[in-house]
């Protein structure tokens, strides 16, 4: 409890200049590049792929690319020590951001998509009949 304490208080998300942490800076930034290599086989493969799936991979891509893109900048910014930009509070934004993006495509995964991909069933079962 008081781990949770100190890493929610105003003097650790608002200090200046966070230590660097090397370690965890190299761990994050090869996350985040193969995080941005999945993305990119992703959109390829996209366009391969039928168009309710295309429109979810679409979603899923975009937040992968904003996300890693700004935490690419944050990592970046600790790592040069600015001040200011490289607060801690700008992680837990990134999170929070990050954490409703989700709740976000699951929202729609659960509860758009079949309607789409229903609709997107009987639009090809439409045009199989008028093409005859």
């Amino acid at each position: 409890m008081n781990i949770i304490k100190q890493v929610f208080s105003p003097q650790f998300l608002l200090e200046r200049r966070p230590d660097p942490a090397t370690p965890f800076l190299t761990i994050g930034i090869i996350a985040i590049i193969s995080l941005l290599v999945i993305a990119l086989i992703a959109t390829f493969l996209r366009r391969k792929i039928g168009k309710p799936y295309s429109i979810l991979i679409a979603k899923v891509t975009t937040f992968i690319y904003t996300v890693s893109t700004v935490g690419l900048f944050l990592m970046f910014f600790r790592w040069q020590a600015i001040p200011i930009l490289s607060m801690r509070l700008f992680v837990l934004l990134l999170s929070i951001v990050s954490i409703i993006w989700i709740v976000n495509i699951i929202y729609y995964f659960l509860r758009k998509f079949p309607f789409v991909k229903q609709q997107h069933k009987q639009e090809q079962i439409k045009q199989k009949y008028l093409r005859i």
